[in-house]
């Protein structure tokens, strides 16, 4: 579990070796729970295996289903206001990819605040303008979804990308720029997103400036070659 943590695109065969292990050869049942958490703590939910539903609620105090989302794509968004890498200069980056990929896929920002007053306060701050469904999870970290999900304070914010169909197509990011992601969304929706400079440092857990995407970029002023 530790070298999948290392590693998070670790191949399916190992997560399916450790779910072997713990379901064959721990016999515990208290001990089989917690190292199934763990797991989903490690490795997420499953790539192709149908996406959990959970309990979650709306603004209005009205209840909201994810499966609500099946028949087009969409991206889970899990956020809390004290996380130091979710912040007013950090979500630029975050609007640039959900007005990219808008036309083909949906957006769900599941907040896992302590209370629905600090998610109200949240969302409205952090994600005013940004189009996609605002919900919050009850109970915070505690909550139905981010124990489905295996949502953790030190894995926020993350992201994880569910297909048309309703199941699990990526495990999950916690960087908006990493290439395997924006592959992933490509394929979903048929788009094409710029390419990000591999040299350009991305901000803390949503990605890269998006003022800095293009490819193998030129110097501003460039030094003629050296003559023999």
């Amino acid at each position: 579990m530790a070298q999948s943590d290392i590693h998070p695109g670790s191949p399916a065969k190992v997560t399916d070796k450790i779910k072997k292990i713990i379901d064959e050869d721990i016999k515990d049942a208290t001990i089989k729970n917690d190292l199934n958490k763990i797991q989903i703590a490690v490795n997420g939910v499953k790539i192709g295996e149908v996406a959990p539903d959970a309990s979650l609620i709306k603004q209005d105090g009205k209840s909201y289903k994810l499966s609500e989302n099946k028949g087009k794509p969409y991206m889970l968004f899990f956020y809390a206001s004290w996380n130091p890498y979710i912040s007013e200069a950090a979500v630029p980056v975050l609007k640039e990819v959900v007005n990219f990929y808008k036309s083909k896929m949906n957006f769900v920002f599941v907040n896992v605040d302590d209370t629905k007053d600090q998610f109200v306060k949240t969302s409205n701050s952090l994600l005013k303008g940004i189009p996609g469904t605002n919900v919050y999870g009850d109970g915070g970290l505690n909550s139905d979804i981010a124990k489905k999900y295996g949502v953790y304070g030190f894995k926020l914010p993350c992201f994880v990308i569910i297909d048309k169909d309703g199941k699990i197509a990526s495990r999950s990011f916690v960087n908006l720029g990493e290439p395997e992601l924006v592959t992933i969304l490509d394929k979903l929706t048929g788009l094409s997103a710029p390419k990000v400079n591999p040299n350009v440092q991305l901000q803390p857990g949503l990605g890269a400036d998006p003022s800095a995407q293009q490819v193998n970029p030129q110097p501003a002023n460039p030094q003629p070659a050296p003559t023999k």
